[in-house]
C-alpha cells in the first residue's frame, strides 16, 4: 500500500482510468485535479493529484479498521469509493444530510473539541461516504483481476 506516492496521472493513465471507469458506467466523466472527490449531479469523478496527505493517511487508517477492509492501495480504493458514490446513487436529502453532518464536524474541528484526525474519520462515517467505500470494496471483490489490471498498469503497488 502506498500512501506516500504523488500521483501525477499521465495522459496514458488518465486513458485508462477512463476506460476502466466506462466499463463500469459509460455516462462517468473523469477529470485530472488536485484533490479526490465527485459531481454526483454531472457524474464526474476528480482524480486527486495532491499526495501525500493527511487526509489520505486518515482515510487509509479509518478504512484499515472497518470490518469490510482488504487491502487496496489508496489511489485504487480512492477511485473505486467516488465510482461508489455514484453507482449507489442520490438524492438531494443525502446530500444535505452529509453537508450538515460535515458542516457540524467541522464546527467541532474549529471550536477544538475533536481533532482533525477525529474529523477525518467522523467524515468518513457519514452514510454516503460509507456507502461509496463499501460499494468500492465490494466492486474490487467481484472485479478483482480487472481491479488489479488496472492498478498494475498504473504501477500502483504489486497486488500478488
Amino acid at each position: 500500500m502506498l500512501l506516500n506516492k504523488k500521483y501525477n496521472f499521465s495522459k496514458i493513465d488518465i486513458l485508462l482510468i477512463r476506460q476502466f471507469v466506462e466499463d463500469i458506467d459509460n455516462d462517468i466523466i473523469v477529470r485530472k485535479s488536485k484533490v479526490w472527490e465527485v459531481d454526483q449531479e454531472t457524474n464526474m469523478i476528480y482524480l486527486g493529484t495532491k499526495a501525500p496527505s493527511k487526509q489520505n493517511e486518515y482515510f487509509y487508517e479509518w478504512y484499515s479498521q472497518q470490518d469490510f477492509f482488504i487491502p487496496i492501495d489508496i489511489t485504487l480504493i480512492s477511485l473505486l469509493h467516488e465510482i461508489g458514490h455514484i453507482m449507489k446513487g442520490y438524492n438531494e436529502k443525502m446530500l444535505e444530510q452529509r453537508a450538515e453532518m460535515n458542516n457540524m464536524y467541522n464546527f467541532l474541528y474549529e471550536q477544538g473539541s475533536i481533532t482533525a484526525k477525529e474529523l477525518n474519520f467522523a467524515y468518513f462515517d457519514i452514510p454516503e461516504e460509507l456507502t461509496a467505500t463499501k460499494w468500492g470494496v465490494d466492486y474490487y471483490k467481484s472485479n478483482k483481476q480487472k481491479c488489479e489490471d488496472l492498478a498494475e498498469a498504473l504501477g500502483l503497488y504489486d497486488l500478488t
